[in-house]
């Protein structure tokens, strides 16, 4: 799934603010791949979804697969994406999966 220009727009949108939130100074010295947000940070965040913690949990371990503790902005992106999915009625109450995701890409 590649976001269309606006969504990519909002999504950096939210990641910067959150990775500026994160640490200002250095996010501004680091390189574009090395910025990533904490999962205090983007748990907060999408909490705003009103998806039960448990669906987010699920969510955040299918993209935090080494158990970092935070993610970049690509990961953050696939992170938005299946909280989408997973706010749409179809699939209220259903596991999170990679599946879904890549069925919509």
């Amino acid at each position: 799934w590649y976001p269309n220009f606006e969504d990519k727009s909002l999504i950096d949108e939210w990641f910067d603010m959150l990775s500026s939130a994160n640490n200002p100074l250095l996010s501004n010295m680091k390189m574009e791949t090395e910025i990533q947000v904490g999962g205090k940070e983007v748990a907060l965040f999408l909490k705003q979804s009103n998806l039960p913690t448990d669906t987010l949990r699920s969510i955040w371990s299918l993209v935090d697969k080494t158990n970092a503790g935070k993610v970049n902005r690509a990961q953050f992106t696939v992170i938005i994406r299946l909280v989408s999915i997973h706010c749409s009625p179809i699939f209220a109450g259903s596991t999170p999966s990679l599946d879904r995701y890549y069925n919509t890409v």
